[in-house]
């Protein structure tokens, strides 16, 4: 388990402590778009279900389990070729806990930019939010996707190039 206590008016204290890991989601219970994202995941790296605890909720995250399976040749020729998205990072854990702690109005509009894992994507569609997660990677979108079935939440999940964005589309957050 990873767990993160946030503590008001202080930093949060992070601490990790022993990793547990279950078995991938059923794919008769996925929809089908999660289904396809997990069957294309599976083809590229070997994954695991891995519980992460947020302030006493469990939110569990379909993770990366050997990150060589998507590095070709050395890692350094090229670092903006490598996976850094495949780390749950402690910023991504801080910030899932400031979208828990918020009181969205409704119908309030969230973009995750470089979303990696989703966890600040999940806590805020759990927190009633209408979340658009966005990476420029295929993967990590299917990543994102997955991880939404596996939360039981439901947000857009779009490929975005930050060089070239879309259309001006308006986000609250």
């Amino acid at each position: 388990d990873i767990l993160l206590w946030c503590v008001p008016g202080r930093h949060p204290l992070v601490h990790t402590v022993k990793m547990s890991f279950s078995i991938l989601p059923d794919p008769a219970t996925s929809t089908g778009e999660a289904r396809a994202a997990l069957a294309r995941i599976e083809g590229k790296c070997p994954v695991a279900v891995e519980p992460v605890t947020l302030e006493g909720e469990r939110y569990p995250l379909l993770m990366v389990q050997d990150i060589a399976a998507l590095v070709d040749g050395d890692p350094f020729a090229d670092p903006s070729q490598f996976p850094t998205w495949t780390k749950l990072w402690e910023a991504s854990m801080l910030l899932a806990c400031y979208m828990k702690r918020q009181q969205f109005p409704p119908g309030t509009r969230i973009l995750e930019l470089g979303a990696g894992l989703g966890l600040p994507s999940v806590v805020a569609a759990k927190e009633n939010a209408l979340v658009t997660a966005s990476d420029h990677d295929p993967l990590v979108c299917d990543f994102l996707r997955v991880n939404a079935q596996l939360n039981s939440v439901d947000y857009d999940v779009i490929s975005l190039d930050w060089l070239a964005p879309p259309a001006a589309v308006s986000y609250d957050v």
